[in-house]
């Protein structure tokens, strides 16, 4: 069996570790959901082995979106005058 995990500490696959997220991680929450659902599938349990600090990022969908934008080459210039919640609402259909 083997497992890749990108977030979740490789602690989460003995019974008697305690695994932690913590301060400064960047969480990505749909990725996390997705690698505990994977660990479960071959009976792993999560419940009391993993703690996630108050203090990790969480980051959420907009910010990957916007991210995603700015590394396209010239996106911001024709955008100058619109705003950054402006441009989230039209890449989700949400205007």
């Amino acid at each position: 069996m083997k497992f890749a995990f990108h977030l979740l500490p490789c602690g989460m696959l003995y019974d008697d570790k305690l695994s932690v997220l913590g301060n400064g991680v960047v969480l990505a929450l749909p990725q996390l959901f997705s690698e505990i659902a994977d660990v479960e599938k071959y009976n792993i349990t999560w419940k009391n082995k993993l703690v996630i600090s108050s203090r990790a990022h969480l980051t959420f969908r907009n910010q990957l979106l916007l991210d995603g934008f700015s590394e396209k080459k010239n996106f911001w210039e024709p955008h100058r005058k619109e705003s950054v919640h402006v441009m989230v609402l039209k890449s989700l259909d949400l205007d």
